[in-house]
């Protein structure tokens, strides 16, 4: 029976991974990932979203990792802001106008929300279980600026395994004089640090969060990825759902909620 479960969970996720038709997961181009630098380039990291509220006129709010070709992940605090729409295949260094003035993707595509799906262990101003769903209201039609991330191993969901080759992915968080529509599409190494040690540091860091430190500050829903596999793809481990600076260790101490824990939660939300 254990076995049966554990396949079940492994098919429903690669059900995800390939989210239509042939499409494959994770895209990795190995000479963009070791290139050493901080701005992505087109299409390099193609699950990134964003996910923008109407306040007057269309904002920037959060990153929304897409998962499939109708669902995306989020930080459930980002739904207090009522978002109405994700834009997918836009990069930019500035992402005020996804009308765009400079690089852009061709084939940007706008998405309605038909709706959000909340953890139902997360509680407003708690950091646990900060995770929900994006049902969106039409199919993303996937191209080479637009794929899905791929899913935490079912054999793995709790990701206890050695990890290698991670990386933080999607927006800078802009600075309290700047808001988030001025953020650019970033990637970058994290240091690895134990929960214990980042709730030493901050009392309300809680230590199921995974932790990592980073040399600037990323926008809620930016995705901790490792890469496995040969060929090497893109896993999503976690999504950034709180942080602060450190003046002890000069960075920006991130929380990132992990993903490999909520599989059974996902799935059920997800499936057609």
């Amino acid at each position: 029976i254990i076995l049966n479960s554990k396949l079940t969970k492994l098919f429903s996720i690669k059900a995800i991974q390939i989210a239509s038709g042939e499409q494959q997961c994770g895209k990795l181009n190995e000479t963009l990932f070791k290139n050493g630098e901080l701005i992505t380039e087109l299409g390099e990291h193609p699950w990134i979203g964003h996910m923008q509220t109407a306040a007057g006129t269309l904002r920037l709010s959060c990153v929304a990792i897409l998962i499939d070709d109708r669902h995306a992940i989020v930080p459930a605090h980002c739904n207090s802001i009522e978002p109405i729409l994700v834009v997918f295949g836009y990069i930019g260094n500035n992402a005020s106008d996804v009308y765009c003035h400079g690089e852009c993707a061709p084939g940007i595509q706008k998405v309605a929300i038909e709706k959000i799906s909340i953890h139902p262990d997360y509680e407003v101003g708690n950091f646990n279980n900060d995770l929900a769903i994006i049902q969106l209201k039409e199919k993303v039609v996937f191209t080479d600026h637009i794929q899905p991330i791929c899913m935490p191993s079912a054999e793995d969901p709790t990701n206890q395994k050695t990890k290698t080759d991670q990386i933080v992915a999607g927006l800078e968080k802009g600075s309290p004089l700047k808001d988030h529509r001025e953020s650019r599409q970033i990637k970058m190494p994290v240091e690895e640090i134990s929960s214990k040690e980042c709730h030493k540091l901050h009392p309300r860091f809680p230590e199921e969060l995974i932790c990592g430190a980073t040399s600037l500050a990323p926008l809620s829903g930016s995705a901790l990825l490792e890469t496995r596999g040969n060929p090497g793809k893109f896993h999503l481990v976690g999504i950034v759902t709180a942080g602060f600076f450190s003046p002890e260790k000069k960075k920006e101490i991130n929380g990132f909620e992990n993903i490999g824990k909520h599989l059974d939660w996902i799935l059920k939300n997800t499936s057609r």
